[in-house]
Formats: structure tokens, C-alpha cells, sequence
């Protein structure tokens, strides 16, 4: 009789652990549904001429440095088969560097310490600049992205002074002890038939 209990018993943990093993499986690549998308970028100085956006994008989020200081902007919109995220600073400011990281919204998966705060030196996207860079684009496969994501834009600004600030674009609180923001992006409405 103890070896038939025995039996069943190891055959009951077996059936949970190929489960669990299955389950993470799903979790882990559901968290790692952005992680491999391929993308391009391009960064330009400020020219004496330039210094306002000259086309309105679909979403555009306020760039938040220090809390308070109106930075610039980030910018989302469709351009054929690709998305185009962009910084792009106020004349006052330049990019020193950019950490962005994308996440399904209903199951978002930001890297994050325990108390809920971004691990920006994880996020995957990043890139670092020399003086006077006041615009990046990230180029994206539309395909890749879809039309319905969430971002955590954060970038380092430097204005004039050489005074550094840390920005996000503007959105939901990340809720741990900073005040890092994600935005809840939708371009469904910015083209005719979207993205699945």
C-alpha cells in the first residue's frame, strides 16, 4: 500500500512540475515579446535654423526633466511599414543619452527592482551621445511593434550650462520610490487599416 501512495505521489509532482515548467515557458515569453525587435537609428545636431517641430506626429508625449522642466518632446508615429519613436529636445537642451524599454500593456515587463523602481541600465534599447544631439529616431518594423504598445522613455538632457537632467516621457507613475514614468502608446487610429 506504501508503495502505491508512493507511486502516485511522485507521479502528482511530476504532473505539477512539467506544468510549472510549462507555465514559466509562457511567462517568460510573454515578458520577452518586445525584447528581439530589430531596429535602426538616426540622431542629428541642431542646426542655426531648426528648433520647432515641423510636422505634428499621431502621439506625442511632453519630456519630462526633473520632475518639472519642460524638455521637449517624445514623439510616435507611422511612416509605411515602420514606426518611428523620436526625442527631440527644446532648444535649451541636448540628448547626452536615451534608455527605452517596450512592453505588452496587460502584462507589462519593465526591468525593475523589487520595490518597483526601472532598472534603466537594463532596458534594451539605449544609445549615448556627443554634445548638441537634440533629435533621435528609432525606426521600428510595424509589423514587429504593432499598433498598441507601452514605453518607458527615459533620456539623460543637458542644457546650456552643462547641467544634466534625467527625463521620461510624460505617463503613469512606475510606482516605486522615483518618479519614472511609462506611456500607454495606441496608433491604431493613425493609419487606415493597423497593425495586428
Amino acid at each position: 500500500m506504501k508503495k502505491i501512495i508512493f507511486i502516485l505521489a511522485a507521479a502528482a509532482l511530476l504532473a505539477t512540475a512539467c506544468t510549472s515548467e510549462s507555465s514559466i515557458e509562457e511567462i517568460e515569453q510573454t515578458e520577452n515579446n518586445y525584447s528581439n525587435l530589430s531596429y535602426t537609428m538616426e540622431a542629428s545636431k541642431r542646426s542655426a535654423s531648426r528648433g520647432t517641430l515641423d510636422e505634428f506626429p499621431c502621439v506625442l508625449k511632453p519630456l519630462i526633466a526633473g520632475q518639472h522642466i519642460d524638455a521637449g518632446v517624445v514623439s510616435f508615429d507611422i511612416d509605411g511599414d515602420e514606426i518611428i519613436i523620436s526625442y527631440e529636445t527644446n532648444e535649451d537642451w541636448d540628448i547626452s543619452a536615451v534608455h527605452f524599454s517596450i512592453s505588452a500593456c496587460d502584462n507589462l515587463s519593465f526591468p525593475s527592482t523589487g520595490s518597483g523602481n526601472p532598472k534603466i541600465g537594463r532596458f534594451e534599447y539605449a544609445s549615448e551621445h556627443e554634445d548638441n544631439v537634440n533629435e533621435i529616431s528609432y525606426y521600428f518594423n510595424a509589423e514587429e511593434l504593432g499598433d498598441q504598445f507601452c514605453i518607458a522613455a527615459h533620456a539623460v538632457v543637458e542644457n546650456e550650462n552643462g547641467d544634466q537632467e534625467t527625463a521620461w516621457a510624460e505617463g503613469e507613475d512606475f510606482g516605486g520610490r522615483s518618479w519614472a514614468m511609462y506611456a500607454t502608446i495606441d496608433l491604431s487610429g493613425c493609419r487606415a487599416t493597423p497593425v495586428r
